[in-house]
């Protein structure tokens, strides 16, 4: 990914972008977070890129006690599925090879016996693999 220029990686430019945005309030409104945490998060991953987040991972009774639902896991795994899928379809590109479609058993044509057989040619074919069932290698 191109490093974008240096006037976009301005802290404050960044900031005011995001304050600017009409839909950043909502986004920190359905995270749960304050705006200004939001804010500090995005413009510190915008200038640290190649930085991961940090995963915390919260046990069922914690999340019950701190007033929040667990998570179902077949929804969680819905979740992620669909979260894939969205990756490839955002991901693909003109270059992108295309899938293939699949060959069902039932679809396969039968083989066709050659039209016209050399008898002469089979006849030798079949006597030098008779012959080479008794030879030693």
């Amino acid at each position: 990914m191109p490093t974008p220029p240096k006037a976009k990686r301005d802290p404050a430019a960044i900031r005011k972008a995001l304050l600017d945005d009409p839909n950043t309030r909502g986004i920190a409104a359905n995270l749960g977070v304050a705006v200004e945490d939001y804010v500090a998060q995005v413009v510190h991953f915008a200038l640290h890129p190649d930085q991961e987040p940090s995963l915390y991972i919260v046990q069922d009774q914690d999340l019950l006690a701190a007033g929040q639902a667990p998570p179902d896991a077949d929804a969680m795994g819905t979740y992620l599925l669909e979260a894939i899928g969205v990756h490839a379809a955002v991901e693909a590109t003109e270059y992108t090879a295309p899938r293939k479609e699949l060959v069902s058993l039932a679809q396969t044509p039968a083989a066709q016996a050659p039209e016209k057989v050399d008898e002469r040619l089979k006849e030798a074919v079949d006597r030098e693999r008779l012959s080479e069932r008794g030879r030693k290698g």
